[in-house]
């Protein structure tokens, strides 16, 4: 049980930081993009929830 727990862990950390590097480069563009027309954006906690979200769904789908 705690072997199972551990992968899931693993598996789910690893897809996790791989959708917070891309959520977050793509949010880091448009930051500094708006950033030209002075709109302020704050959604580094949005990225970070939907790379969890993101990983998750991954998860389920593969099974």
């Amino acid at each position: 049980m705690i072997k199972a727990v551990a992968h899931e862990i693993r598996k789910l950390s690893s897809l996790f930081i791989f959708f917070l590097i891309g959520f977050g480069y793509i949010v880091l563009l448009a930051t500094l993009f708006l950033e030209s027309y002075e709109v302020n954006t704050y959604a580094f906690m949005r990225v970070i929830v939907t790379a969890l979200l993101a990983a998750k769904a991954v998860m389920i789908i593969d099974g």
